[in-house]
């Protein structure tokens, strides 16, 4: 079974006392994880295979777009 990827140094810059945990998986492909700070603040991080589509600029621009319809987590 494959394993998920590891979250890339250069993404955590300035979070490496939070806490990750993998929130959903499409493994190898695509691994989103939600971040904790020590003193609470959540983000969350999805990681994608280079190459794959739909890319994360896409997945993003129709995040932006959604906004402006419903809740959905800032880009």
């Amino acid at each position: 079974m494959p394993q998920p990827s590891r979250i890339p140094p250069a993404a955590l810059s300035g979070m490496g006392d939070w806490d990750a945990t993998i929130v959903w998986s499409l493994i190898p492909e695509v691994v989103t994880w939600r971040l904790r700070a020590p003193r609470g603040e959540i983000r969350y991080l999805k990681v994608s295979r280079l190459g794959r589509e739909p890319t994360l600029t896409a997945e993003r621009n129709r995040m932006q777009w959604a906004s402006t319809h419903l809740p959905v987590p800032r880009c």
